[in-house]
């Protein structure tokens, strides 16, 4: 959506938008802009902060029913579990919380899958539970089709940037597109 609101109030600019849940070399793929989720290490890149987001484990309200809520991290390990392969650990959720700390689970996988959208419509579809982040689910959550569970475990903010090459800093597009997606991105309430 920010692209192509982008591409509405600037007609004569035009954009390559890729889609992927890995760390891509913007030199080597010639990527102006891109987002990224997580700790950033030390680069060359230039970085601004847009918003943060956290990792959610929920499940269909008729799964719960169905098994329990669990009431501990542990307890997931139970249970049966969505595992996205794009996540961290695959089937070792690590739950960050400053009041209760770090806890590491190694879920038992019903159902793996290599897309948050995937693993986001088996849990409501009662497979089990997931654990994406925050905006991902978000919609679901929000509609009652999924149940947050654990969410004091899982307090931990994760930033999210927006980053890019100082050398292409000076560049009136990418100056203007880092300028209007920061203001779009940190708009969104799913982001803090």
């Amino acid at each position: 959506p920010v692209v192509t609101a982008f591409l509405a109030a600037y007609p004569r600019i035009t954009a390559r938008l890729l889609l992927m849940d890995r760390v891509v070399d913007l030199i080597e793929e010639d990527i102006d802009v891109a987002l990224r989720i997580g700790e950033l290490p030390d680069s060359g890149l230039v970085a601004k902060r847009v918003g943060t987001v956290h990792f959610v484990a929920c499940a269909s309200p008729e799964f719960l029913r169905r098994s329990r809520v669990p009431a501990m991290p542990s307890e997931a390990a139970t249970l049966d579990c969505v595992t996205f392969a794009g996540m961290p650990g695959g089937m070792r959720w690590v739950f960050k919380s400053k009041r209760h700390g770090r806890k590491t689970v190694r879920v038992r996988s019903r159902l793996s899958v290599n897309t948050a959208e995937a693993a986001v419509e088996a849990a409501v579809a009662g497979v089990g539970l997931a654990r994406v982040l925050s905006y991902q689910a978000r919609a679901e959550i929000d509609a009652g089709h999924l149940t947050p569970i654990l969410e004091r475990f899982d307090d931990t903010p994760i930033p999210i940037h927006l980053v890019y090459r100082s050398a292409r800093s000076d560049t009136p597009r990418v100056r203007e597109f880092v300028r209007f997606a920061s203001e779009k991105l940190r708009a969104q309430p799913t982001l803090r």
